[in-house]
């Protein structure tokens, strides 16, 4: 749903901001998570990636995981 936002606003997105507005849908299912871990009694906290310590190499849409920090 996010992705086909960004194809009606341009034929041509920039990676880099499909990059952006995929994450975002990934950082509500990460609070969502977290909100039904804490309901049923698993403490959990979302993070995001830099928060994580997860970098990744400068390949939008298809970068890879160089290392984990966390």
């Amino acid at each position: 749903r996010l992705l086909s936002m960004g194809w009606e606003l341009s034929d041509r997105p920039a990676e880099r901001e499909m990059d952006v507005l995929v994450s975002s849908g990934e950082q509500v299912s990460a609070a969502l998570l977290a909100i039904q871990l804490n309901e049923l009694g698993v403490p959990a906290r979302s993070l995001l990636g830099h928060q994580a310590r997860i970098l990744t190499d400068n390949v939008h849409r298809k970068a890879r995981i160089r290392t984990i920090d966390g």
